[in-house]
């Protein structure tokens, strides 16, 4: 169908599939395929929130009543509920802004940013280990090093730039943007005034090997 019109589909993924396999039953199959993959993502991605939410806190960076566990089957139900609210509390407000013609893409272009800025970061925290401690013991080696990271790097500035220049091109798209630089923005104030100050006056914890260990076995 061209660029242009994959461009313009609602579903360029399926467009893609029907002009390769048509309208027919082999089509219908493959959308059914995704449909459960990306209920099944749904699940998987409010679980993982919980669990990262409440290693966080327990490290100290977050406010402790995220630490709080079920009595009985042991999930970490502050967490779940807590980001499960912001969420959507999110799309909530972009509901009123901007409507619901294109809140799925604008909500997936905001779930874009923050994945693509955690990249970096890891990539950052990766290059620096690199240099500052070469020899330092671990489970895995990538075998792509630090050119691979730095690559990598790259791709997400790209990517970040794509995010942007669609943002300045649509009304919709730059409410994504905004929420982002509001998310950080309040993350950043909120690391600074309230977690920089203990972790200064602390003296410096012993890393863990594994954050999840302590609620592995009861999850």
């Amino acid at each position: 169908p061209g660029a242009e019109e994959i461009y313009n589909s609602s579903s360029p993924l399926l467009t893609g599939y029907q002009s390769v396999f048509g309208d027919n039953s082999t089509t219908s199959g493959f959308s059914w395929m995704l449909l459960l993959g990306l209920i099944a993502s749904f699940h998987s991605f409010v679980f993982c929130m919980g669990q990262l939410l409440y290693a966080i806190a327990r490290d100290g960076y977050l406010p402790q009543i995220l630490t709080r566990l079920h009595p009985t089957r042991g999930t970490m139900y502050v967490s779940l509920i807590t980001g499960s609210s912001i969420g959507f509390l999110v799309v909530l407000v972009l509901h009123y802004i901007i409507g619901d013609t294109r809140l799925g893409s604008v909500m997936i272009n905001l779930a874009l940013i923050g994945a693509v800025t955690s990249y970096t970061f890891q990539l950052t925290s990766f290059i620096r280990l690199r240099i500052k401690e070469p020899n330092r013991p671990r489970p895995y080696r990538s075998p792509f090093g630090i050119p691979g990271a730095v690559i990598s790097m790259a791709l997400c500035v790209a990517g970040m730039v794509s995010i942007i220049y669609s943002g300045t091109s649509s009304y919709e798209f730059l409410a994504s943007i905004i929420v982002a630089i509001l998310y950080f923005g309040i993350g950043a104030t909120y690391f600074f005034l309230r977690v920089q100050p203990r972790i200064e006056a602390a003296p410096t914890p012993k890393l863990r090997e594994n954050l999840l260990s302590s609620v592995s076995s009861k999850v």
